[in-house]
């Protein structure tokens, strides 16, 4: 009768002991794969900040961006616009850039028109004209974002005295030209010469600073912006492509003096600083990144308390078995060590399985695989503190017993 009811003892807690087991493995997994959904909202928000930030660099404080305020089909506003910024442009730093296209004429290389076709998807594409997407912009703009070459040094880009025009290529184009190599526009019969290439891993806005795609530098040829080749409608490609230099505490004179002057030449504008427009950006979607913060805290908790719990419960089935332990000389350090080495060894079917559904949804998350990973990386330490402080708990708990006490099946 006794062995019977030893059995049956035995039995029921080898059962409630996987029954809690994979209890927690699915709660763990629950809370991961939920708190990965949470983050990659959290994320989302901010990660424009952050990319941004990085596009900008470090004099982004001194920023500020000339909107024009103005849409028209009469060309002289536009050619007044033109004569506003060559005014301006005498007494301010002043940089504009613009996103187009250049064809050449692929019999200089043949390699090069393979190489774009193959890599760059471009449809249209005939046997005689190859088009490579190009920036124009101005040495300010590049000194101040600090757009550099692969030698690490800040671009300088000009037009020469023979009117070759100097390009900076991106790294994607190694391959297939080198400095020196000259080019020309079939169209415009202007000439293109190598001068440096790109450093990798750059990246520009071509539009709007937020909501907007960024574009990376490496598959782009950077060439000198010249203001005065600008006449009637094409003025109006850059006009929200244009940026201003100030030093902060004296900014807000300055930009009332042209604002004075660009309301003298009937012209409308919205001067708006770098800091503002990414202080807006974040005041936009505050709800929504405060809300995301606030339910991930909530899932780390309730996972906590409920592993906890858990944790706790699993081992009162083991008061006798640790009894026996600390009779056979085991030490404190000993017990201490098993009980977190079984509940870490609860995370490793939840790590597995979700690992396998961040795998599969990464592409439908909307964010870059680098920050996929970050966001999983975080979520894993934290509960893998949580873990350890479960463990710790579950120790601390027992160690209210003395071993006799234990070794007798004694536990609350």
């Amino acid at each position: 009768m006794k062995l019977r009811n030893s059995i049956h003892f035995g039995l029921m807690h080898l059962h409630n002991k996987k029954s809690i087991f994979i209890l927690s493995s699915i709660i763990l997994l629950v809370g991961i794969i939920v708190t990965y959904h949470i983050f990659s909202i959290y994320f989302s928000v901010y990660k424009e900040v952050l990319e941004t930030r990085k596009v900008f660099g470090d004099n982004r404080e001194n920023l500020y961006k000339i909107n024009s305020a103005y849409i028209t089909t009469n060309f002289v506003y536009y050619e007044t616009y033109h004569d506003f910024l060559m005014e301006l442009r005498k007494y301010y730093d002043i940089g504009i850039y613009e996103c187009t296209s250049l064809s050449i004429e692929s019999g200089c290389s043949s390699a090069i028109k393979e190489h774009i076709s193959q890599n760059l998807n471009q449809t249209g594409t005939n046997q005689n004209l190859v088009s490579i997407p190009v920036v124009k912009i101005d040495n300010e703009l590049v000194q101040t974002v600090g757009i550099r070459t692969d030698d690490n040094k800040t671009l300088q880009l000009k037009i020469r005295e023979d009117g070759q025009i100097e390009v900076a290529a991106g790294s994607f184009y190694k391959e297939v030209v080198n400095i020196g190599d000259t080019f020309e526009n079939p169209h415009t019969g202007k000439k293109y010469i190598i001068t440096s290439f790109l450093e990798e891993g750059q990246e520009w806005i071509p539009a709007s600073i937020y909501n907007n795609t960024i574009i990376s530098l490496d598959t782009y040829f950077l060439t000198p912006f010249d203001l005065q080749e600008y006449t009637d409608f094409s003025c109006a490609v850059y006009v929200n492509n244009v940026y201003l230099t100030l030093n902060p505490a004296e900014a807000k004179e300055q930009i009332n003096k042209i604002e004075t002057l660009a309301e003298k030449n009937n012209i409308f504008i919205d001067i708006v600083s770098y800091k503002e427009n990414e202080q807006e950006h974040i005041a936009h979607n505050k709800s929504v990144y405060d809300l995301s913060l606030l339910l991930s805290i909530i899932m780390f908790i309730t996972v906590f308390v409920v592993i906890g719990i858990m944790a706790i419960l699993s081992w009162m089935f083991d008061y006798h078995d640790i009894g026996i332990l600390y009779a056979n000389g085991f030490t404190d350090s000993d017990i201490r060590n098993i009980i977190l080495h079984e509940n870490l060894f609860k995370m490793v079917f939840p790590l597995m399985l979700s690992y396998g559904y961040l795998l599969s949804s990464m592409s439908n998350s909307g964010l870059d695989k680098s920050y996929s990973l970050l966001i999983y990386g975080v979520i894993i330490f934290i509960y893998t503190v949580e873990m350890v402080l479960c463990s710790y708990l579950s120790y601390r708990f027992i160690r209210r017993y003395a071993p006799i006490r234990l070794l007798g099946g004694e536990g609350i």
